[in-house]
């Protein structure tokens, strides 16, 4: 019995110290480190770099003007830049903000600076202190788009400008001097976008858009204007961004 015991003990004695030298050779748990990922889906919200752009024509000598048929003045351009806080497809459209009482039932062909404008797309100018009568009339027109973005890191890309009355479908006017090329109704009943030079059918999603935006102005003849003193005139619209 005394010999069985001892045996016993031997056999445990063994297996702990089998196991403890597992225990002293068994590897250090590996260094490690965690990774997130996260992010969020949300449409990019745009800014216009300045809240209002001034068209200055300054003092007109009435001796420039035609006696008996409208004088076209040379075009006025502003800059126009609006930037996005990601990659975002934009529209533009307009609504006149200054109204002559009677309506306009002529056009604007072939001004000087390349612009020929039919009757819905022409704003007018009108003399506030005289109960808005018509001065004249202007177009405008969006030209020299570029974008940034869209996949393309921060190259600024060669835009085209396209028009829509849905923000659905788009087209583009390879004539530039072509009838309302890349102009806005006054209603704000059609859209402007800006689009690759290799898709002009689907505006580009940009974080940048950089261009100009043209006035073409036409002033009435002579004789239908009241000249005792100064004629002192005014035009607006409001331009209103839209997400697509």
């Amino acid at each position: 019995m005394k010999l069985h015991i001892s045996t016993l003990s031997a056999a445990v004695l063994a297996c702990i110290t089998s196991i403890g030298a597992m225990a002293q050779t068994a590897p250090a748990a590996a260094p490690s480190f965690k990774i997130n990922v996260t992010g969020t889906i949300a449409p990019g919200s745009c800014t216009p770099a300045a809240s209002a752009l001034t068209f200055d024509m300054k003092n007109i000598n009435p001796k420039s003007l035609n006696v008996d048929k409208v004088t076209m003045l040379p075009a006025l351009t502003n800059k126009v830049k609006i930037t996005c806080t990601a990659d975002t497809a934009i529209a533009l459209n307009v609504t006149s903000s200054t109204t002559a009482p009677a309506k306009w039932d002529s056009e604007l062909k072939n001004h000087p600076a390349g612009v020929s404008t039919s009757e819905p797309l022409l704003y007018d100018l009108v003399d506030p202190a005289d109960g808005n009568k018509r001065i004249g009339v202007y177009g405008m027109q969006f030209r020299n788009f570029t974008y940034t973005g869209g996949g393309r890191g921060s190259t600024s890309t060669k835009a085209s400008v396209i028009t829509s009355d849905d923000k659905v479908s788009w087209t583009y006017t390879s004539d530039q001097n072509g009838w309302n090329t890349a102009q806005l109704k006054r209603d704000g009943s059609n859209f402007v976008s800006f689009s690759d030079e290799k898709a002009q059918t689907v505006p580009a999603l940009a974080s940048v858009f950089e261009g100009e935006l043209l006035i073409a102005p036409l002033i009435l003849a002579k004789k239908d204007l009241k000249l005792t003193g100064d004629l002192k005139f005014e035009g607006g619209a409001t331009i209103t961004l839209n997400y697509l």
